[in-house]
């Protein structure tokens, strides 16, 4: 039974019966049945908004030229010091070559600086470029699963069941599999860009079953999805 704050959506017969008709005609609303253009029309353009932001797939430009930058600022910055120390380590030639103490401290001090001055910066890029590659996935994703719902009438993917434990973890591309045969999606669409492989400690779902007198869970923990 649903608790009262749960709320199941669903196409109504009408909508299914003409879904599926405008899928059987290439999306072309003019094909439809007089009587069905209207409810046929509103269909379409619901279907329109999973096209109106396309978003290319992020590339790792901006990280690698900031990593150059960082480059060409600390050797100028070595090179700088390097000449201003030139005539003290030539005195000191004759003493016998060895590192000394105070020109190791202060290169040290120089490169923890700039690191605590560009690593934030580089963090913050890396995960706006992450945070792109993801909603790039969600999309083409959300894009997949209404093209497989019309050639199914209105199913989606099944997720496999656990065997016996409270709940189990398998790979998105298990779950997901239609998806992929069918060419709705790439693989690659299927994995979160800032984890590279599937973990059963963390928990990285695709699908997450609801268990009798349970609630999905979000936030952590097993019951992240």
């Amino acid at each position: 039974m649903n608790r009262p704050d749960e709320v199941n959506l669903e196409l109504g017969p009408d909508d299914q019966r003409v879904l599926d008709a405008l899928a059987d005609v290439g999306y072309d609303v003019d094909r439809l049945p007089r009587v069905d253009r209207a409810r046929g029309q509103r269909i379409a353009e619901l279907l329109a908004l999973l096209e109106d932001y396309p978003v290319d797939d992020a590339d790792d430009t901006l990280v690698h030229a900031t990593l150059a930058g960082i480059d060409r600022h600390e050797s100028q910055r070595l090179a700088r010091m390097s000449f201003d120390h030139h005539q003290e380590e030539a005195a000191a030639a004759d003493r016998g070559r060895r590192i000394r103490i105070p020109d190791f401290i202060s290169v040290a001090a120089v490169l923890l600086i700039g690191a605590a001055i560009f690593w934030p910066t580089l963090s913050q890029v890396r995960q706006r470029s992450l945070a792109t590659a993801c909603s790039n996935n969600l999309r083409q994703l959300g894009y997949g699963f209404s093209q497989y719902a019309a050639a199914n009438a209105g199913a989606m993917p099944v997720a496999r069941a656990g065997s016996d434990l409270s709940w189990d973890m398998v790979a998105n591309v298990l779950n997901l599999a239609p998806l992929l045969d069918g060419g709705y999606c790439e693989r690659g669409h299927l994995s979160c860009p800032a984890v590279h492989e599937h973990d059963a400690v963390t928990g990285n779902y695709s699908y997450q079953w609801q268990l009798p007198g349970t609630r999905v869970q979000w936030g952590g923990g097993p019951g992240m999805t």
